[in-house]
């Protein structure tokens, strides 16, 4: 075969193949606060570290005191919230975790959240699922996420738990509103945040009745 020949079928089989392997196609995901989410471990055993560091089930139903979500409208459901926060040593992702209630007596759970794939928490940081609305502020900067048909949560003052599932349908985490049935109009809040036990949010910082997406004094996590 003639160099020339020889060179040319090179070029071609270049061409060829170098543009049927530039013709895959990547999926795109959207980073979080710098962070691609592809690199980061998608957790299917257990929570590694996520924490309920507070849930608003009952806002308060005086004037815009229960407006959690600050979009300037009190709606008993769409205010409602709960925070999830990263105590683990790593980014974490969290997507295909649901957020469901369980009635204590007979059982009945109903899912009203599943978190996007490719959901990351990183290390430190928090997510919250309002009921719905149009949450308006920077709580914290934290992601925010709304019940599936903004219908709300249907956390009940009592007679139930807030459950987390895992990818795997393994419950990793749960508050029991039952224990705290006292009907505050305010949030339960860990007190300290991560580490504490849950408290009304106001026996913690007098007058403030909820803090989401930040620590119980409103600094940011």
């Amino acid at each position: 075969m003639k160099p020339s020949l020889f060179i040319a079928l090179l070029f071609i089989g270049f061409v060829v193949f170098g543009s049927a392997f530039s013709s895959c196609t990547t999926d795109d995901v959207e980073a979080v606060k710098g962070i691609d989410s592809t690199l980061v471990p998608i957790d299917t055993n257990g929570a590694r570290g996520l924490v309920i560091n507070e849930v608003l089930y009952d806002p308060s139903n005086s004037g815009l005191d229960g407006d959690a979500n600050g979009d300037g409208v009190y709606n008993q459901d769409q205010d409602e919230f709960i925070e999830i926060y990263n105590n683990g040593p790593t980014s974490l992702n969290i997507g295909g975790y649901s957020i469901k209630d369980s009635i204590l007596v007979g059982g009945l759970a109903t899912t009203r959240f599943t978190f996007p794939d490719n959901t990351v928490i990183p290390k430190g940081k928090a997510v919250l699922v309002f009921g719905g609305g149009t949450p308006t502020g920077i709580f914290g900067n934290c992601q925010i996420f709304l019940s599936m048909d903004q219908s709300g949560l249907s956390m009940g003052n009592s007679g139930e738990t807030i459950n987390v599932y895992n990818r795997k349908g393994t419950l990793i985490m749960s508050f029991n509103s039952d224990a705290q049935s006292n009907n505050p109009n305010e949030s339960y809040t860990l007190n300290p945040d991560i580490t504490g036990s849950f408290a009304q949010h106001g026996t913690a910082v007098p007058g403030k009745l909820f803090s989401p997406g930040t620590r119980i004094n409103g600094v940011p996590f």
